[in-house]
This record gives C-alpha cells, structure tokens and sequence, in this order.
C-alpha cells in the first residue's frame, strides 16, 4: 500500500506542476501577445504619423514662394523667359513628387489602421488628401498660366494665390486647415504611441 500511496502523491503533484506549467505559459504567451499588439500599434501609429509630418512640411516646401533653379546655359534655342518657365516648372514637379510620394506611402498605412483598429479617422486623412489635391490644381494652373507658350487668357485668383503661396500668418487658411487635421490624427494615435 504505501507504494501506492507514493504512486498516487506523485501522480497528484506531477498533475499539480504540470497544470501550473500550463498556467504560466497561457500567461506568458498573453503577455507576449500583447505585448507584440502593443508594438504593432506603436509602430503603425509612429509610422502615420511621421507620414502625415512630412506631408505638411512638403506642402510647406511646395508653398513657398521662392523658387530657385538652374537654367541650363546650353539651351539657345529657349528664350530667357522660356528657360526660367521650364526651371520654375521642374522645381514645381519635383515639389509635387515629393508630396506624392509620401501619400502613396500614407495611403495603405490608414488601410491598415482602419482593418487593425476599426477607428474612424477618414475624415481626416480625406481632408489631408483633399488639400494636397488642391494645391496640386492650383500648382498645375499657375504653371499653365505662366507658360509662354499659352496662350489661355485664364488667370488665377486672389484664393488661388493664398494656396499657392504661404504666408506663414496666422491667416493662412489653408496652413491652419492642414494643421488641424494633423492635430486630430496625432490625438487620435496618442494612445498608441504610448502603450
């Protein structure tokens, strides 16, 4: 009997560690499973982020007034006025690129959040979109109007003007429209970055 009784001890602590094993590991797996969800929103959320930071500033690049090219001396064919069109056209571009880009990098990363969070920041990120798509009409009419070889007699407006140009006021409309939707979203990711 006493053998037995060791037996069935034993069986009871090997059930008893073995039941505390699985414990711990449950734990410890739903700590690590949080764990990576944590950073998987962190950095989702840093990558938005960072994302709609550069668009701001590249729509500020874009907006400033002051536009600085080469102009290829072995041109002779191109008149003066011809050469500083295709420079101020080509800075232009390039600003425009650069916007561009980052919203091709943005725009999956919102996909992304919208699946992984179920949040709602469309409007935001469409009021984001929708800005930069303006400015881009506006950046694209102006070069059509100073193009020498247009001979369109459309003119940009005063409205116009204030997208194209930034006057780093605090009555820039289009400034503070872009400003506040990238408060919005940097609210809305707060809890992200820091969990």
């Amino acid at each position: 009997m006493p053998v037995d009784a060791i037996s069935n001890v034993s069986n009871a602590f090997v059930a008893i560690a073995a039941a505390v094993t699985a414990i711990v590991a449950l734990r410890g797996y739903n700590a690590w499973h949080e764990q990576q969800r944590a950073k998987i929103d962190h950095d989702l959320a840093f990558s938005i982020l960072s994302l709609v930071y550069k668009c701001e500033m590249a729509v500020v690049a874009c907006r400033n007034p002051f536009v600085s090219f080469h102009v290829a001396a072995s041109d002779k064919t191109e008149t003066q006025r011809e050469q500083e069109y295709r420079g101020t056209a080509e800075e232009y571009c390039r600003r425009l690129n650069r916007i561009t880009e980052i919203l091709n990098d943005l725009q999956p990363e919102t996909i992304h959040a919208k699946i992984l969070w179920k949040n709602d920041l469309d409007a935001e990120f469409w009021q984001i979109f929708r800005l930069c798509s303006l400015l881009e009409r506006i950046v694209m009419r102006h070069l059509s109007e100073i193009n020498p070889d247009n001979r369109s007699s459309i003119k940009s407006s005063e409205e116009d003007d204030k997208i194209l140009y930034s006057n780093m006021g605090d009555d820039d409309s289009f400034a503070l429209n872009l400003k506040a939707q990238k408060e919005k979203i940097q609210t809305a990711l707060e809890p992200k970055l820091l969990s």
